[in-house]
């Protein structure tokens, strides 16, 4: 699970500093739900965001990826089981059984029922080390998503605009765009990591993918110079202050 805040850069400078507990600044962030299997085949992105039917969705015949509302912004018990349920009745239809390794948390419950699903939860305190998708998975997806919000701001002031707001439709496309992004090497060198399987020297990929947001970053501040505090550890480390 991964949250990501809807906010430029200016903003970021602005709360950096802060902690978000209890929901704060919700109003202003998303969830996106990653999941891949140990070959690299990645299912479609979720969307949790805080309204059940944002005015941006308004006239918009098909969204980019699932979205679900809920007053937080985050995965719960109830959507987790929809999600499960939805996902278990698809390999079923593809004759088809995995295991679903997910972590320990009160978000995620026991699903009696499954047909396709077993449910695989990790020990408590161990996502960090065992979890595949924390180690690489998300960060690079974060990465991903951050450059395309910076590139954002870059073209709003090539074209002598101010910068807009980020929609909930625009978090959407970016996240699904960034998503696409990450390879199914990555995934699978994260398996690797976490344990799943012996590591081959010849089949690892080396990946940084803050390479390319740091070039981003680069070229806004040679655009604007308001911008010239921010680096680029600020925002790769923004969705931290998420507690």
């Amino acid at each position: 699970m991964v949250c990501f805040l809807r906010l430029y850069l200016k903003t970021t400078l602005h709360l950096k500093d802060e902690k978000c507990t209890k929901g704060k600044h919700s109003k202003i962030r998303v969830t996106g739900i990653a999941a891949a299997n140990m070959n690299g085949d990645k299912l479609p992105m979720f969307i949790i965001g805080k309204s059940q039917k944002p005015r941006c969705f308004k006239n918009i015949k098909k969204l980019p990826c699932r979205y679900r509302g809920q007053k937080k912004s985050w995965m719960d018990s109830m959507l987790f089981e929809e999600w499960v349920r939805e996902l278990d009745s698809q390999l079923v239809k593809e004759n088809r059984k995995v295991a679903l390794i997910v972590d320990n948390c009160t978000a995620n419950p026991e699903i009696g029922g499954l047909k396709a699903i077993y449910l695989f939860f990790l020990p408590p305190n161990t996502t960090s080390v065992l979890q595949p998708m924390d180690q690489g998975v998300i960060r690079s997806l974060q990465a991903r998503y951050r450059t395309k919000v910076v590139q954002k701001m870059i073209e709003a002031i090539e074209g002598n605009k101010s910068l807009p707001d980020v929609s909930v439709l625009d978090a959407m496309k970016m996240l699904v765009l960034a998503w696409d992004e990450v390879t199914n090497k990555i995934v699978q060198n994260c398996f690797r990591k976490a344990g799943f399987c012996e590591i081959d020297e010849e089949d690892a990929v080396s990946d940084d993918p803050f390479a390319e947001l740091k070039d981003t970053v680069t070229q806004l501040i040679n655009l604007d110079k308001t911008f010239e505090d921010v680096t680029v550890k600020d925002i790769a480390s923004f969705d931290d202050m998420l507690v």
